[in-house]
């Protein structure tokens, strides 16, 4: 089973195989508290920021069940969002090429990929409750 981080490198160039869905912590708490002003103000935008993350993760997996390709698209395009706002922007072209894969090919054969997304997703939320 192909996983998003073990795709190669030719993978970044279709849809067939999109790249690897990685999300990197981009800031650290004192870094968002110099861009948000305050801790009170990161700690509500975190706390929001993962109950809607998550969210959209259980309504993801609805989707994935159900095969609803265009509900999926939506779910991930809300993720995907989400964590672009806090500096993941490489996170946004690889989430386009995922939602493109899901496009083109279905919720079945991009199963896999999604799955992984989910988890790395998970990993990421987990990052940012330690922040």
């Amino acid at each position: 089973m192909k996983s998003l981080a073990n795709i190669g490198a030719r993978g970044a160039q279709d849809t067939h195989n999109p790249a690897p869905f990685n999300v990197p912590l981009r800031h650290t708490r004192e870094s968002l508290i110099q861009l948000f002003g305050s801790a009170q103000m990161v700690d509500r935008l975190l706390d929001t920021m993962i109950r809607e993350v998550n969210q959209d993760l259980t309504v993801l997996q609805r989707a994935q069940s159900s095969l609803d390709v265009t509900a999926v698209v939506e779910q991930l395009h809300r993720i995907v969002g989400c964590v672009a706002f806090l500096g993941a922007t490489e996170s946004e072209t690889q989430g386009a090429r995922l939602i493109a894969a899901v496009r083109q090919r279905g919720v079945v054969i991009n199963q896999p990929l999604l799955e992984d997304f989910h988890k790395r997703m998970l990993a990421y939320l987990n990052d940012l409750k330690n922040l």
